[in-house]
């Protein structure tokens, strides 16, 4: 998180790993006004990014991995960033439409903070945004 950090920050910077396009606009809408938003269509790229130097895991405030992706799933997204030398990281969020018990203990072993069930509507993505917020709010509370 960026210095004097939490979400009330304008400077918070949320990545997605998302491969649905509608999916991830609908995300960065409603997230606009928390910060700004990266999204990785796929985890090859959210890989990509955070071991080549282009955007490290200590500076984003919150990263949200699909679950379901093509290539790299969200479990080895979350691993590998996990894996990643430096310590400092950001809180990660596994989402999917899919449930059950499975799902969300692949995704806890993984390394993930918690996991949220995709919303089938822009009112309850409204709701998941403000449940993640409060989620890395509490994980990274401002200094």
């Amino acid at each position: 998180m960026t210095a004097g950090g939490g979400f009330q920050n304008a400077e918070c910077l949320v990545a997605l790993v998302e491969d649905g396009a509608e999916d991830a606009a609908a995300f960065r809408r409603v997230m606009a006004d928390e910060g700004h938003v990266v999204v990785w269509p796929s985890g090859e790229h959210a890989v990509e990014a955070l071991t080549s130097g282009d955007l490290r895991p200590d500076e984003l405030s919150m990263l949200v991995v699909d679950m379901n992706l093509p290539g790299i799933d969200g479990v080895a997204v979350i691993r590998a960033v996990r894996a990643m030398p430096g310590g400092s990281y950001p809180a990660i969020f596994a989402l999917s439409s899919q449930t059950g018990d499975e799902i969300v203990a692949r995704a806890m072993a993984a390394g993930a903070d918690d996991y949220i069930e995709k919303p089938p509507s822009l009112a309850g993505l409204r709701a998941v945004v403000q449940q993640l917020v409060s989620i890395a709010d509490d994980r990274h509370p401002s200094d």
